[in-house]
């Protein structure tokens, strides 16, 4: 099985994030079937990160019809509703940072426990964009992997 390149973080716009009122984190399971993000280009990390970049910043991830970006869109309206205000910076993460490249679901306890030792980057992530709120679309399944990367937690 192939998997997809992880989902490592650039910001569109650092500073509009940085000055933004409230900051979001709104976090999915893992990347489902994103190969093609990488088709044709060297996997570089500076490289994937720019292909994230295009696809959450270019409004391609807003066409997407899943309960993920259902579910996001409508938060996002909600959100800006209530705050009308404020300016509100948004950004994606997952919970898993490796998917499988097609197909849906989790990628497997072996791709699981290698990004465990050597790539668990959730928590400092969190760390560093200092999100005013975490919004998990994961589903009750990903407590426990949400528990093993961030520690305890009060939902």
């Amino acid at each position: 099985m192939d998997y997809t390149r992880p989902l490592l973080i650039k910001l569109k716009d650092e500073q509009a994030y940085s000055q933004a009122d409230k900051r979001v984190m709104i976090l999915g399971q893992e990347t489902n079937g994103w190969a093609e993000l990488g088709a044709g280009s060297a996997f570089t990390p500076e490289n994937t990160m720019n292909k994230y970049v295009e696809f959450f910043g270019d409004g391609r991830s807003v066409k997407w019809r899943s309960p993920f970006w259902n579910e996001s869109k409508r938060f996002i309206r909600l959100i800006e509703k209530r705050f009308p205000h404020n300016k509100v910076a948004y950004t994606y993460n997952n919970v898993v940072k490796i998917g499988k490249s097609s197909g849906i679901g989790f990628p497997g306890e072996i791709v699981y426990k290698s990004e465990m030792d050597n790539f668990n980057v959730l928590k400092m992530e969190i760390e560093i964009l200092k999100p005013d709120l975490l919004l998990f679309f994961s589903g009750t399944s990903y407590d426990v992997r949400i528990r093993q990367k961030l520690g305890e937690y009060i939902v």
